[in-house]
């Protein structure tokens, strides 16, 4: 059984609980791996890593036996569909999860738009006008969790001929913490916590 990103919410997908399902989606893991046995799917690329979508339809979880290769594309899987019961957890699962081989002609066609972002990148990196909206460089994450320092920024911007960085962090980062492979929040923030910690 075939399933879409339209699926998830609808009896289509309650019903499939404990089928053999395909399904195609773009990995996240919590940290950047090149193959995982257990991780999240989403319909679209996360913006970076540990950025889950608040929508609990919107993501699969998904186990395997064994490490399942990750690229930057999407993958195709196959595997035992499971509705949760758990209110705390993503509703839906794939379990013993396996990678089906080929690229379907919808992922090819989903993913299509892609292949365009390379020209306009290389044209503004031409002129130097380049901007990256959302961008943790410079260790951003590490130092802020204050494991490491910042590392150098603008030297790598100039060579990229990037102009300007929106840098990033988790602001709620303080008072959350990984728990069975999940970020989940572990206490309540203090009033202005957060905001001070995002002035750091």
């Amino acid at each position: 059984m075939r399933l879409s990103w339209h699926d998830p919410g609808t009896p289509r997908a309650d019903k499939a609980n404990g089928k053999t399902v395909d399904i195609a989606g773009f990995p996240l893991t919590l940290l950047a791996a090149g193959s995982a046995d257990h991780f999240l799917m989403m319909a679209e690329p996360g913006c970076c890593q540990g950025c889950v979508p608040a929508n609990p339809l919107a993501v699969v979880e998904v186990s395997a036996d064994q490490p399942l290769k990750l690229g930057n594309g999407p993958l195709r899987l196959s595997g035992t569909w499971r509705v949760a019961a758990d209110r705390d957890g993503w509703r839906y699962q794939l379990h013993d999860a396996e990678v089906k081989p080929g690229v379907t002609r919808r992922a090819l066609m989903a993913a299509s738009p892609l292949f365009c972002l390379l020209v306009p990148a290389m044209a503004q990196a031409a002129d130097g006008t380049a901007v990256d909206i959302h961008s943790h460089a410079g260790n951003l994450i590490r130092a802020s969790y204050g494991r490491d320092s910042l590392l150098d920024v603008a030297g790598p911007m100039k060579r990229g001929g990037m102009s300007a960085i929106c840098l990033c962090i988790v602001a709620d980062s303080p008072v959350i913490s990984t728990s069975g492979g999940r970020i989940r929040p572990n206490r309540n923030p203090r009033p202005g916590e957060l905001y001070d910690f995002g002035k750091t």
